[in-house]
C-alpha cells in the first residue's frame, strides 16, 4: 500500500519528480482542485462542498510545504543553542 501511495502522493518518485519546484508545487494545487471539484460536485453535488474542499486542499498542501521548507532551512542555519548529547544546553 505504500509503495502505491508513494507512486502518488511522494514528489521523489511520482511522476513529477524531475520538474522544477515550483512546477511540482502549482501541479500537486491544480490536482487537488480537480479532485475537490470531482467529489463536491459529482458526488455530493454541492458548490459549497467544491469550495470548503478545494479550500482545504489548497491550504493542506500550502502548509506542508511551507512547513519542509521551513524545517530545511532551519537545519541550514548555524549556531543555535541547541541542547547536547547530555541533555543541557550547548
Amino acid at each position: 500500500m505504500k509503495e502505491e501511495y508513494d507512486l502518488i502522493m511522494n514528489p521523489k518518485k511520482n511522476a513529477l519528480k524531475n520538474l522544477p519546484f515550483q512546477v511540482k508545487f502549482m501541479s500537486m494545487q491544480v490536482l487537488a482542485w480537480m479532485w475537490s471539484a470531482v467529489f463536491g460536485l459529482y458526488i455530493v453535488e454541492s458548490i459549497y462542498a467544491f469550495g470548503i474542499s478545494a479550500l482545504a486542499h489548497a491550504a493542506l498542501i500550502t502548509m506542508t510545504v511551507l512547513t519542509a521548507i521551513y524545517f530545511r532551512q532551519t537545519r541550514r542555519i548555524t549556531g543555535i543553542h541547541t541542547r547536547g548529547k547530555g541533555g543541557e544546553h550547548e
